[in-house]
């Protein structure tokens, strides 16, 4: 996952997937990401400058999954952020998203820390095996 990059300008920072010549854009995931407010997902844009082609994430006031759970958490915290990721897999099937695409890695889900409330990334790119490469059993 090195395409990632976090990018600040100034008091907003954003999660920024630079996309590679062979990528495949995922045009109506890419669509229900850009034009809907789906919660618990992070929201996108999709930019492009000559050939280079970019995802950005809004990450304002959020921290890493990873970062969140080295802190202590409150039993409430830590189950709203289980019922927050959970809930993106049940409302993605109303949006057509396809589960895959979903990025299960602690450094690339974000969490609002006062609440808990997580929010996923959704990576546009067609690929016949996915994204995650994580078994969801092991993840939980």
């Amino acid at each position: 996952m090195s395409q990632f990059r976090i990018e600040n300008q100034g008091t907003n920072s954003f999660l920024v997937y630079s996309l590679s010549p062979v990528d495949e854009i995922d045009k109506i995931g890419l669509g229900m990401i850009s034009n809907n407010k789906i919660p618990n997902m992070l929201p996108m844009a999709f930019n492009q400058i000559d050939s280079e082609r970019n995802f950005r994430y809004n990450i304002s006031s959020t921290v890493s999954l990873q970062k969140f759970l080295e802190g202590t958490i409150t039993r409430k915290r830590a189950l709203n952020m289980f019922k927050s990721i959970c809930n993106v897999f049940i409302i993605s099937e109303d949006y057509l998203l396809d589960s895959n695409q979903f990025l299960l890695n602690p450094q690339y889900i974000f969490v609002e820390p006062a609440s808990g409330t997580a929010s996923m990334v959704y990576l546009a790119i067609i690929r016949d095996n996915g994204i995650s490469g994580v078994d969801y059993a092991l993840f939980f």
